[in-house]
């Protein structure tokens, strides 16, 4: 699937890509730091050894490296260390996640690609598989929030589609159909248009945990990510409708 990775993001119409992208941590990477301070050891001590031998000017220019790399580990121990919101979780926002409205496709592209490599020809597997296959997409071109929501679920690959906010339609921009009559792009197209149209009305997508995404106002971002945190479905913890339908005979 060749969906744009500003799906993952939150950020205002017109900001560049990549400028908040959503981390729920930025852990340190394993054996960075200790690689770089093993190497000022190793370093300052080749300059004691060879101080009686060498010039002072050449001890000075190694005794200044050994201070540029020491620099260099605090800015990359500052860098990399765990940044946990403060924010405190909000109990209205907290309501509004356990009542949000929820769309998971049963068939969505990524079976449909599996489904065809095997019962069709390699060429159409290929084409969806890149998410060139032409799509039927007449309800999300009127704009309609359930509509788009499920085209994301259905066609981009974001498995469950959660929301709380009541939308006005979307200004849904597609390209020029390839079937006169009816409305049928390209899935990636069709994807893009839905992405696009949500971040014009200030909208975005935000990780809500395992196969899950919300659609929030850029503007709460930070307020749903933290009431997220807390229900703990970063850490594997099921919303209410999950657990209804696990409890049904």
């Amino acid at each position: 699937m060749n969906h744009r990775t500003s799906a993952l993001q939150c950020r205002p119409a017109g900001q560049s890509d990549g400028s908040t992208t959503l981390q729920r941590d930025r852990l340190q990477p394993p054996g960075v730091s200790d690689a770089v301070a093993e190497l000022v050891v190793i370093h300052f001590w080749m300059v004691m050894r060879e101080h009686k031998k060498r010039s002072g000017t050449k001890v000075s220019i190694r005794i200044a490296i050994i201070f540029v790399l020491v620099a260099v580990i605090m800015v990359l121990c500052w860098h990399y260390a765990p940044h946990r919101s403060s924010l405190r979780p909000d109990r209205a926002f907290l309501e509004k996640l356990e009542s949000a409205k929820h769309f998971k496709s049963q068939f969505p592209a990524q079976r449909h690609t599996i489904a065809l490599a095997k019962k069709s020809s390699v060429r159409h597997a290929a084409l969806n598989a890149i998410g060139m296959e032409l799509r039927e997409v007449r309800g999300m071109a009127t704009g309609s929030p359930e509509d788009v929501f499920a085209m994301l679920s259905h066609l981009g690959g974001f498995g469950e589609i959660i929301w709380v906010d009541q939308w006005t339609n979307f200004p849904v921009k597609l390209p020029p159909t390839r079937i006169p009559g009816q409305v049928v792009v390209p899935r990636r197209d069709a994807v893009r248009a839905a992405l696009d149209s949500i971040e014009a009305s200030g909208g975005c997508l935000i990780k809500a945990g395992e196969n899950r995404y919300l659609v929030t106002k850029v503007s709460e971002k930070k307020q749903y990510e933290a009431a997220i945190r807390a229900l703990g479905w970063f850490d594997g913890s099921s919303p209410p409708w999950d657990r209804e339908n696990d409890t049904r005979p």
